[in-house]
């Protein structure tokens, strides 16, 4: 048996920029901050004697973050009339989320099952290799 917490902060920022399309358009996208602040509870149980090849556990735990920024804004003028493209949602938009989830590790095979307050289910399968 064991665990682990992670505690993660990613802070992102972008500058106004423009661009110059090849018809005459022009593309303004605002600036735009981010800091999303994570954490992570982990819970790791071995399963003894599962196979004499292959080491097999059991991980489960909690996962929470909260975010803080702003949406991507853009306006894209067309030969002298303008066009506002409005906001453009991120997956860092404001506020709390959190979930749990539960996985089986055997050998360097995972599956990976999760659900969050956004109420969004995902499973994960894959291989882990260590080197």
């Amino acid at each position: 048996i064991g665990s682990s917490l992670r505690l993660n902060y990613l802070g992102g920022w972008t500058k106004g920029h423009y661009y110059k399309l090849s018809g005459g358009e022009l593309l303004k996208v605002e600036q735009r901050h981010n800091h999303v602040v994570g954490a992570k509870f982990e819970m790791v149980q071995n399963i003894p004697k599962f196979s004499d090849r292959f080491r097999a556990r059991f991980r489960y735990g909690a996962e929470a973050s909260y975010a803080d920024g702003a949406d991507i804004a853009s306006d894209v003028t067309l030969s002298g009339f303008t066009k506002q493209a409005g906001d453009m949602s991120t997956p860092y938009d404001n506020g709390f989320s959190a979930g749990g989830f539960a996985a089986l590790d055997i050998g360097p095979a995972f599956i990976k099952a999760g659900f969050n307050s956004d109420e969004q289910v995902s499973v994960n399968a894959g291989l882990t290799l260590r080197f």
